[in-house]
């Protein structure tokens, strides 16, 4: 979670990502995109470049014309990375409320964690563990981080080495 996609981008990667901008905006202007399917592009470009802050933009401008959950996850996953927990919290908050994945859930309760309010981040985090369902590999590591999180947070070791 916390910096998993967190290496730069190749160089075949960064010119991939260049084209597809470029690209987008002469849709946009030639051919002419949809206000969603323009900024949905880019925003990918942006993330694929490890930009999240012009990634949220574009996002937040394709959610003022059109409601996606998987555009608000986005939205919520580019807030997590610029550090933004309030505003992550906010958008997990609404996502989970129309798509529950566990994923999201985890990411909530990271962002709930780094606000303080552990207690929230370690029911969110029970709430999958002890969910039925089987997890995908980079939820059950994204399960693993926030437990790590978590313990680290309630051993009072760690807190006086740290003072």
């Amino acid at each position: 979670m916390d910096n998993i996609a967190s290496a730069s981008p190749s160089r075949a990667n960064r010119i991939a990502a260049g084209f597809r901008l470029i690209y987008a905006e002469l849709q946009y202007w030639l051919i002419g995109l949809t206000p969603e399917s323009y900024h949905s592009a880019k925003a990918s470009a942006w993330e694929d470049l490890g930009n999240f802050k012009r990634a949220a933009k574009h996002l937040a401008a394709f959610l003022e014309s059109s409601e996606s959950s998987q555009i608000r996850a986005l939205l919520a996953y580019c807030y997590s990375q610029m550090e933004c927990w309030s505003d992550a919290a906010r958008e997990y908050t609404a996502v989970i409320a129309i798509w529950p994945h566990p994923s999201f859930v985890l990411g909530l309760a990271e962002a709930r964690f780094h606000l303080g309010d552990v207690a929230q981040a370690r029911e969110l985090t029970a709430s999958v563990e002890s969910s039925s369902t089987a997890l995908e590999p980079f939820v059950e590591q994204s399960l693993a981080f926030m437990k790590a999180q978590l313990a680290a947070a309630s051993n009072p070791s760690l807190e006086h080495n740290q003072a």
